[in-house]
């Protein structure tokens, strides 16, 4: 079965502005699979090109890791994906990945807030606002849908991921 990525966003606050569930990205020339990142334990760089067709992919290795192992979801899950570094999604420092994905997925929410509270700049429209944000890839590697971070019951992209297998 083929799975779609999911990325996440970085934690961030939470908008107070009307939000939608989720927003259809626009279809352009590119795909993430021009873009890498490294892991989380820092002994490689991965192509996400490696990914083609497939997969569903703190502060170091052990706080990320053990955080799903022993927290959420916890009870010792040991989770068969591979963990990519914290990298910025915002600002200066944004991978290039999240400049990607977020040029062609609108924004969620239907107005924007500056927020002397976010530690990075420049802060923009198109920001990922909280670390449960999602963006849907198709297989061919364009971004499909943007969920707001308020979206939490996986129930709700099932539609769209059924959709995309039937593609």
């Amino acid at each position: 079965m083929i799975r779609y990525l999911v990325l996440l966003g970085t934690l961030l606050g939470p908008s107070m502005a009307e939000s939608y569930m989720s927003v259809n990205c626009t279809a352009g020339e590119e795909d993430i699979y021009q873009f890498n990142a490294t892991l989380l334990d820092g002994s490689a760089t991965v192509d996400f090109g490696d990914y083609r067709g497939k997969q569903e992919p703190g502060n170091s290795y052990e706080e990320i890791v053990n955080g799903v192992k022993y927290v959420r979801p916890g009870g010792g899950f040991v989770p068969n994906l591979t963990y990519f570094e914290k990298i910025d999604v915002n600002g200066d420092n944004e991978h290039p990945i999240y400049t990607f994905l977020k040029a062609y997925c609108p924004y969620t929410d239907s107005v924007f807030e500056v927020s002397e509270n976010l530690f990075y700049s420049p802060q923009r429209v198109s920001d990922v606002r909280w670390n449960w944000e999602k963006f849907l890839i198709t297989k061919e590697g364009k971004p499909y849908k943007r969920y707001n971070a308020n979206t939490m019951d996986p129930a709700y992209l099932e539609d769209d991921i059924a959709y995309l297998l039937s593609q």
